[in-house]
């Protein structure tokens, strides 16, 4: 199934808000279209800072807080309110004037290709790079590339199996991963997505910043607290004991996908020099610091603990405040029970592994256990480990968000690019006159 929202999906909740600065959290939401002139021409006076979410589910917030603008139907992108994007719009010392946008773009189950300008449209949905050249944006936030090197493919074979007799084996799918990461055109998908952006920035203050987040490491690799830890959905299947080799083997992976981030960024940023845009590259892992699955004296699957900033299976929030809450219920569908009736269709979702096709964590997950049901109906959920299972058997939602930053790991990286502002640069030359580009964004 396609992961972009309809044009009407777009005009009636999407990206861009205004709020006076200081509002409270969450704050109250108008929504404006997201085309340039209603950007650039405004009642209250010119825009002093506007900026956009781009990226995958990562950068959408799948699960953190309730479902952005609170839409009454299911978001297709699954962002959440508490997402990184979110944070720093709620976040005064972001803006610099007295009217803050933000363009929230970013789609979970978004691939980098599907980011360039030039691709086709999905559901009547441009990509995110021509979206975001209609906005005269003083900043951009982009946290993508997981999907392209087949993040979820070895979050099945070495945790969850939720392809139980049919998923690859760890050993495997970090193999797999590895040879698509170690491609050259996997760089050069990051390098036209960051030159795209960087092309098409034309802000409205001093600079424009593109910032670059890379991904955090997920285990505590050291402790041997998970050394004989197995995450099992089926009864029947379960993912390889979680020991110390193979934390680090899904580590290793995830430094492997942050070196191409980095190098892609810094040879993008290179040619910019000079100029009113930078880069600035993010590591995002000191928001996790001890805070990530498998920490010293926690016994994985260990839902519910406040003190890791991932989600599993059955799990609850951990709120930008540090509070344990259970946030499912307010996302569309989030009580959907397991079983035929609430799966996608077991044929269709065949095809769709086999050739590869834009799904996010949730339709992964979801297409996967279709297919194992249908040809082994006999299977059962395991939930000796997760208690909840039975009673409180979540559908899309819950699955989509496994091993994606909770709210509170969404406002430490939030703290990380506030922290990158304030790391002083050498102020760059005037941007060109007003007169060298028009109100749309684009260059005379």
């Amino acid at each position: 199934m396609a992961i972009f929202p309809t044009v009407s999906q777009i005009l009636s909740g999407l990206c861009l808000a205004t709020v006076a600065l200081g509002s409270p959290w969450p704050p109250s939401i108008n929504l404006h279209s997201p085309r340039g002139l209603d950007l650039v021409k405004r009642e209250g006076g010119p825009i002093r800072q506007i900026f956009s979410m781009m990226g995958d589910s990562f950068a959408a917030g799948v699960g953190a807080g309730k479902q952005w603008e609170q839409q009454e139907t299911s978001d297709v992108c699954k962002r959440g309110d508490w997402s990184v994007g979110g944070q720093l719009w709620a976040e005064p010392k972001w803006w610099s004037g007295d009217q803050k946008q933000i363009q929230f773009i970013a789609c979970s189950g978004a691939r980098i290709k599907a980011m360039h300008k030039d691709e086709p449209k999905s559901n009547g949905h441009d990509p995110q790079d021509k979206e975001f050249a209609v906005a005269q944006n003083d900043a951009a936030v982009i946290w993508a590339g997981g999907n392209d090197a087949g993040f979820f493919k070895v979050l099945d074979g070495c945790v969850y199996y939720f392809f139980g007799p049919f998923a690859s084996d760890c050993a495997t799918a970090i193999k797999n991963a590895l040879e698509t990461i170690h491609k050259p055109e996997f760089k050069d998908l990051f390098l036209q997505t960051y030159s795209e952006i960087m092309d098409a920035a034309h802000p409205q203050v001093d600079t424009f910043t593109l910032y670059v987040l890379m991904y955090p490491w997920f285990f505590n690799a050291e402790t041997d607290d998970c050394d004989d830890s197995q995450f099992c959905f089926w009864n029947s299947y379960c993912g390889e004991k979680m020991t110390k080799e193979r934390r680090r083997s899904i580590n290793d992976l995830t430094n492997e996908v942050n070196t191409v981030i980095r190098q892609a960024a810094t040879e993008i940023s290179d040619k910019f020099k000079g100029t009113n845009k930078i880069i600035k590259i993010i590591d995002t892992n000191p928001a996790f610091q001890d805070n990530r699955f498998c920490e010293k004296g926690s016994k994985e699957p260990n839902p519910n603990n406040p003190h890791n900033y991932f989600f599993q299976l059955y799990d609850k929030d951990v709120a930008p405040d540090g509070t344990l809450y259970d946030n499912l219920p307010s996302w569309p569908n989030a009580t959907a029970a397991v079983g035929a009736a609430s799966l996608p269709d077991a044929a269709d979702c065949e095809n769709k592994i086999n050739s590869d096709a834009d799904m996010d964590f949730g339709e992964h997950a979801a297409c996967r256990i279709s297919v194992v049901l249908a040809k082994n109906p006999a299977l059962t959920l395991d939930d000796s480990r997760y208690p909840e299972a039975k009673s409180s058997d979540y559908a899309a939602a819950a699955y989509g968000r496994i091993f994606h930053p909770k709210s509170k790991g969404h406002a430490g990286v939030k703290d990380l690019i506030m922290a990158a502002i304030a790391d002083k640069t050498p102020p760059p030359p005037p941007p060109p006159p007003f007169d060298n580009f028009n109100c749309l964004g684009g260059s005379k």
